[in-house]
């Protein structure tokens, strides 16, 4: 990101002093228009578009032009026997690797400040067309805005919200939202008590109102843009450690997460990241071991053998 910015917005002037991109995780990455809308995670092109590798990261680099001008150098496959037999020359070759920061440590030159960030999270949000701030106003007492809402898809959420159906002064607030995923596809790292703890919630009537809750049960079945709406939607996230969590740069300012994780080995929880989009963070862990739990301490009773939480 700090390349891209300077070569944006810096001293390149819009020039990025790249000719062509070479990658061989994400194929084609380049390829096809800069937000593939109808492509879904599973690369199911329902207008046959061809739009390019349909995946996450993908998406995120078309939709900020992350080499200007750049074109996809496609080498042979890395399984065919001739990547081994072949010698490849480049006048001048810039690399990145994705996991030397993860693994060694990050640089102060290599770490994206709060302007650079910003103007990321600026494009990105622009290119989805989506607020950069709460619409809590665009709820109402209906509490999810339409465009949410449309696109959770019918079969893959569940809408519900607290409190009782009678038109009291509180009814008339804007909603608060909370997103819910309890991780079920994987069949591992599995919220098991989530549906029941929700219930348990709505069904008491001393808790507060106008609170709506949403749940979904595979992102898997979610193109990238819904993904991004559903989290641009919501006051705050409740969810299993996972992937999922990549698409908090969606999130507006003030989002709350609480993560959840026997461990949790998150980028989601370190305060340089929770700066930069201006979140807040819980990480909810395992309860200590021997039963002595603290009052009013919240833990997750582990299920090693299954991987599962309650």
């Amino acid at each position: 990101l700090p390349h891209w910015y300077e070569f944006r917005f810096g001293g390149g002037g819009g020039n990025f002093p790249i000719d062509g991109v070479i990658s061989h995780n994400f194929r084609n990455c380049m390829g096809g228009s800069h937000v593939d809308y109808n492509i879904d995670n599973n690369g199911v092109d329902p207008n046959n578009d061809h739009g390019g590798n349909p995946y996450w990261y993908c998406q995120i680099l078309r939709a900020i032009d992350a080499f200007g001008g750049a074109e996809e150098i496609k080498l042979p496959d890395p399984m065919d026997p001739r990547m081994n037999s072949t010698l490849h020359c480049f006048e001048k070759l810039l690399t990145l690797h994705l996991s030397w920061p993860r693994n060694h440590g990050y640089s102060m030159d290599s770490m994206p400040n709060k302007t650079v960030f910003d103007a990321f999270r600026d494009v990105l949000f622009d290119k989805f067309d989506m607020p950069r701030h709460h619409r809590r106003s665009m709820r109402g007492n209906g509490g999810i805005s339409e465009e949410a809402q449309d696109a959770t898809g019918e079969g893959h959420s569940t809408i519900s919200r607290s409190g009782n159906s009678n038109n009291d002064s509180s009814n008339n607030q804007p909603h608060r939202k909370i997103l819910l995923y309890a991780h079920e596809p994987s069949a591992r790292r599995v919220w098991t008590n989530m549906n029941s703890l929700l219930a348990n919630y709505q069904n008491n009537t001393k808790k507060k109102q106008n609170i709506m809750f949403q749940t979904i049960h595979d992102f898997g079945n979610h193109t990238v843009r819904e993904q991004a709406l559903l989290f641009n939607d919501a006051d705050a996230m409740i969810m299993v450690h996972g992937a999922q969590m990549a698409n908090s740069i969606f999130s507006v300012e003030g989002t709350m997460f609480v993560e959840l994780g026997c461990r949790i080995p998150s980028f989601l929880g370190s305060q340089t990241y929770l700066s930069l989009i201006d979140a807040k963070y819980l990480g909810v862990v395992a309860c200590a071991k021997g039963g002595n739990r603290e009052d009013n301490v919240v833990c997750l009773e582990c299920e090693e053998e299954k991987k599962d939480y309650t």
